[in-house]
């Protein structure tokens, strides 16, 4: 496992531990004696089997789980401000092009309305001349 450096030195491994039979020892605590109240590890079938697995819980193990923890957390951190810068870019691509197409609109409405108008002038000049044309037809 990785090592965490601070004013001692020593190895985090997992809080948890397996006895020789391969299965989760269980973390016990001394009822009497010297070491009263210090925590350790135990095989989990004891007393019924011939296990003798034991291992002191070291406390410094909870300071090193911690420490992954706020690792973890700060990577965390890291990634979700990544992704929301990476968010914050893809929204500004958007806003420029939408942007960008309120300009075409706007501009396809304009050449729409002056089409429009000199549609209209070619159908009243075309009115206009059949007018002309039926009343020099009818004076003659």
């Amino acid at each position: 496992m990785k090592s965490v450096s601070g004013s001692s030195s020593w190895t985090c491994n997992s809080i948890t531990r397996n006895c020789h039979h391969n299965i989760q020892a269980n973390l016990r605590t001394v009822k009497k004696g010297r070491n009263l109240g210090r925590k350790f590890f135990g095989c989990s079938l004891w007393p019924n089997a011939d296990c003798r697995y034991f291992e002191w819980y070291n406390d410094n193990e909870v300071e090193c789980h911690d420490e992954y923890k706020l690792m973890d957390k700060d990577i965390a951190i890291e990634r979700l401000l990544a992704e929301k810068k990476f968010l914050e870019e893809k929204l500004q691509k958007i806003k420029n092009k939408k942007k960008k197409m309120c300009v075409l609109i706007t501009e396809m409405q304009m050449k729409a309305s002056k089409s429009a108008k000199g549609e209209r002038a070619a159908i009243m000049i075309v009115l206009v001349f059949w007018i002309v044309f039926a009343i020099l037809s009818y004076l003659k």
